[in-house]
């Protein structure tokens, strides 16, 4: 198997991952987990694929992982069309909440809804008394949410 330890930018756009076999991670959260040890990944596109609670809690250690890498983490991350509902952000909120390199967050075209949209603004908040220059976001794509 070949050593993925300096990926930086990884595409499963429309990937079509089977749902897997009923104990709620499909192979998109196994694919996920396996990723976690990438200390280097800065971009990762996951548009048009089904996420499901499993899914994005395999995503939030994914991205808990990636903090420590080059840079300081994740800069980009596209989840554009991935049926992301209410739970399933709160679950990706957890997993932003360290992210302080993010610069892109494209959330567009998935169901978060009010309560959805909250979780991730929280996360996404300098933390508590900590400098507001500990967060590089400068795109925020939200449309198409029910908001």
């Amino acid at each position: 198997m070949a050593n993925l330890s300096s990926l930086c930018d990884l595409n499963l756009a429309w990937a079509d991952f089977d749902r897997g076999g009923g104990d709620g991670v499909g192979s998109v959260g196994v694919v996920l987990l396996g990723l976690a040890g990438l200390r280097k990944l800065e971009v990762l596109d996951l548009s048009g694929n089904a996420l499901q609670l499993e899914d994005t809690r395999a995503l939030a250690v994914l991205l808990a992982g990636c903090v420590e890498g080059r840079g300081g983490g994740m800069r980009r991350l596209i989840l554009r069309n991935c049926r992301i509902e209410e739970a399933c952000a709160e679950a990706l909120a957890a997993g932003l909440k360290g992210v302080r390199a993010l610069e892109v967050l494209d959330v567009s075209c998935n169901a978060l809804r009010v309560g959805g949209c909250r979780s991730l603004m929280q996360a996404l908040q300098p933390p508590t008394g900590g400098p507001a220059a500990g967060n590089s976001l400068r795109r925020l794509l939200l449309a198409r949410n029910d908001i």
